[in-house]
Parts: C-alpha cells; sequence; structure tokens
C-alpha cells in the first residue's frame, strides 16, 4: 500500500489553510457583519416555505446562490469562530483550486499568489463583510474564460450566469465570451447566461415581492464623485455602468483572444473597468481583479520559461528589423 507524502505542493497549501483559520479566529472577535446578517436572514427566508419573500428588502442586492450559501452559514452564527472558519476556509480552498489548475503543482507560484490573498485580506473579507461573490464570481469568470477561449462557449456561458447567480454583477462575465473563436459562438455563450441569470431570478421577480430594483445608492466613489457626489442613483446608472464595461472589455477581448493570458486580462479588464466608473468605490469591491490577478501572477510564475522564450522571440524580430 502506497503512502501518501505531500509534495511542496501540498505543504504551501497546508500553511495557506491554517494562516486563514488563524486569521478566521481573530476576525470572530468583535464580528458585525451587517451584509451578512441581512443575506443570512433572506437566505434563510429564501430555503423556507416562505422562499417568495426573499427580495422584498430592498437591501438585498445579492443573487439566489448568494442568499442560499449565507442562509446556510448563517446557521452557524451562534458561534462566530465556527462561522468565520468555514466561510475563510470556504474560500481559500477555491482559491488554492483555482491556483492548481492554472498553474499547475509548483510551489512558488502558490506561495505568492496565498501571501497575497492573506495580506489583501481576500480571504478574510467574505465573513467580516458577507459577500462571496467577489472571490467566487472571480474564479468562476476564470473558468469561463478559459472554457471561452477553447471553444466551450456553452459551459463558459453556464458559469458566467452563475457567477451572476450570487451577485448581478457577475453578468458582465460575458466580456470574457468575446475571446470565443468566433462572435456566433460567443453570442450562443452570452445567451446561455442570460437564460442561466434569468431562471435564476424569475421565480421571485415573477412572485410578487421582488424589490430588489427598488433600492438606491448614493454617489461616494469614483468619478462621479466629483460632479455629483452624494446624488442617490438606481439601476439605470447600473445598466449603464455595465453596458461600458461589456463594450471595453469585449473589445479587448476580440483584440487579444490567441494570447494565453486573454483569460487573466479580459475578466481583470471587465472587473477594473467596472470599478473604475463604479459610483460607489467601495473596497472589497477590488477583491474581483485581485483574485484573477493573483491566480494570474501564479501561471506566470509556473511558465516563466515559456515567457522568457517569447520575450526573446520578439525581441529578436524586433532587433532583425533593425
Amino acid at each position: 500500500m502506497r503512502v501518501f507524502r505531500p509534495g511542496r505542493f501540498e505543504l504551501v497549501a497546508a500553511v495557506f489553510l491554517a494562516v486563514t483559520a488563524a486569521a478566521a479566529v481573530r476576525s470572530a472577535h468583535g464580528w458585525t457583519g451587517n451584509d451578512f446578517r441581512i443575506y443570512g436572514v433572506a437566505g434563510q427566508t429564501m430555503l423556507s416555505g416562505a422562499w417568495l419573500h426573499a427580495y422584498a428588502n430592498p437591501l438585498v442586492q445579492a443573487g439566489p446562490l448568494e442568499l442560499a450559501l449565507d442562509g446556510t452559514l448563517y446557521r452557524l452564527s451562534r458561534w462566530p469562530v465556527a462561522l468565520a472558519l468555514v466561510s475563510d476556509l470556504l474560500v481559500a480552498i477555491l482559491f488554492v483550486v483555482a491556483v492548481r489548475v492554472f498553474a499547475g503543482r509548483k510551489a512558488l507560484p502558490l506561495a505568492v499568489a496565498c501571501t497575497g490573498a492573506v495580506a489583501l485580506g481576500i480571504v478574510t473579507n467574505p465573513y467580516t463583510l458577507g459577500h462571496f461573490a467577489e472571490p467566487i464570481g472571480a474564479i468562476l469568470w476564470l473558468f469561463a474564460a478559459r472554457d471561452a477561449q477553447r471553444g466551450r462557449v456553452l459551459r463558459a456561458g453556464l458559469l458566467v450566469g452563475l457567477a451572476a447567480g450570487f451577485e448581478p454583477w457577475g453578468i458582465l462575465g460575458i466580456a470574457v465570451l468575446a475571446l470565443a473563436p468566433d462572435l456566433r459562438a460567443a453570442v450562443r455563450g452570452a445567451a446561455v447566461a442570460g437564460g442561466v441569470l434569468a431562471v435564476q431570478f424569475a421565480p421571485f421577480a415573477l412572485g410578487g415581492h421582488f424589490h430588489m430594483l427598488d433600492y438606491h445608492w448614493h454617489v461616494t466613489g469614483g468619478p462621479l464623485r466629483l460632479v455629483i457626489p452624494g446624488r442617490a442613483f438606481g439601476w439605470p446608472l447600473r445598466v449603464l455602468q455595465a453596458a461600458i464595461t461589456l463594450a471595453i472589455a469585449g473589445l479587448l477581448a476580440r483584440r487579444v483572444r490567441g494570447v494565453g493570458a486573454a483569460v487573466f486580462i479580459v475578466p481583470a479588464a471587465a472587473a477594473i473597468v467596472r470599478l473604475s466608473i463604479d459610483p460607489m468605490g467601495t473596497y472589497y469591491y477590488w477583491d474581483t481583479p485581485l483574485v484573477i490577478e493573483l491566480v494570474g501572477a501564479a501561471a506566470a510564475l509556473a511558465n516563466l520559461d515559456a515567457i522568457r522564450a517569447w520575450v526573446e522571440v520578439r525581441v529578436g524580430r524586433v532587433a532583425a528589423t533593425v
């Protein structure tokens, strides 16, 4: 019988999970988790016989998948340490899986990515703030971009639709579908993403207690803060923000679709464009591009030899034309 001996990759992952657990225990003291409470209560409503009332409160600006996750985890709210451990370790494990898929089993890339995830608070923010959509949405976008570039547009569309099931902005992942070999395929994938989004929200929207679209935010960040600070805005401005994001990120995707790193470039660009014109500018929103960039950095480190060879070829071509 073979005895399992963990390699360097497994050891780094174990250290990362141990550090995450320690950070979770520390963050559990003095927890407020306002959005976690709002989403947790709404999630428990959604998982009960009164599920049509899940979106009766306009403050609930999360998708059904986010509510289901928060509602399930919120059952541990009497034990903050347990809630923190489960929440943070869930995100940490998904992060390790993403690095493993995109960067392989090398220890150094994983160590760099995990150090960044801990230092930037990416693994602890979901528990302290109640928003799992930022890291999970980023990971779903990455897998969708990978599938789209390989021509698996239907599965890519499904992943984007699932990202939107955590928070509506997840539908902006449609931009990565432009990495598909042709535009017709991209459109098919976008149709799947839209269909998955509609299926998730339709029961609540048609049930008569859907007040998600009634909510109004206030301009507190981004370029709009210089023009109309403190002004209230509703969903029409969110739709405009989405249109601008999709236009810019989609055009970029068509330009770089043949580049291997496009699976990181395009989803990161979509997130950054969205946040650059966001009227709120809340700091934890940036966890989405940070996750993408950390996984991309790990992939770059894992393929350093290939990158060096590519640069040498490019430099050689330029030198030959001079």
